[in-house]
């Protein structure tokens, strides 16, 4: 038999005090997004009311996090992710697909945000195996390169594929059905047969 053991409430662990919770993460949650936009406000506010102007490192910092907050509409991390010249370029084209895929939700703008990068992606691999297929001379080396970037030119297609599919997808009105086996109509006659049935024996 089971004994019940009693825990003096003493022994209990304490639970943590909110308020001070609260202020460490006022002081040290520098990841929540409130806070991130509070630091970068105060470094323009500061860097306004001082005799230089220029940004120090950990001020641009600052002002970088606040900034990819808003990612989906500026793409500042998209246009690190791509190559320079095909920056601007990749955040137009999320714009356009945005719009297209009319994308409203978090889950469809992130979907337009990955076609676009895969998409850049797809012209910069092609790029580097152009300049590949240009050299007379190439060492094992290079060409194992060569075969890396083939294989991830596929896949970036791929990905490129996936995610438009997904948005066309989206895209698509609900679709009721309304099914009504065969089985289930014979079901249904022969239950209807057997209460006939019933019904002409007590007549009888």
């Amino acid at each position: 038999m089971n004994k019940l053991t009693v825990v003096a409430s003493s022994d209990l662990p304490k639970l943590p005090d909110l308020n001070k919770l609260k202020k460490f993460n006022q002081e040290f949650g520098g990841a929540h997004p409130d806070r991130v936009i509070d630091k970068a406000v105060n470094v323009e506010i500061q860097r306004k009311n001082r005799q230089d102007k220029e940004y120090s490192d950990k001020e641009l910092e600052s002002i970088f996090r606040a900034i990819c907050i808003d990612e989906f509409n500026i793409g500042f991390l998209l246009d690190q992710a791509v190559p320079n010249h095909a920056g601007a370029f990749g955040v137009y084209l999320s714009h356009q697909l945005q719009n297209q895929y009319q994308c409203t939700t978090p889950v469809k703008k992130s979907l337009a945000h990955l076609a676009s990068l895969d998409y850049c992606r797809v012209f910069e691999i092609q790029r580097l195996i152009n300049r590949f297929l240009n050299k007379v001379n190439v060492t094992d080396l290079e060409i194992k390169r060569f075969t890396v970037m083939s294989k991830e030119l596929d896949r970036a297609q791929r990905h490129y594929l996936t995610t438009i599919q997904a948005l066309e997808i989206g895209l698509q009105p609900a679709i009721k059905l309304s099914i009504r086996t065969q089985t289930a109509n014979i079901a249904s006659q022969q239950a209807i047969q057997q209460v006939g049935e019933q019904v002409n024996v007590k007549g009888q």
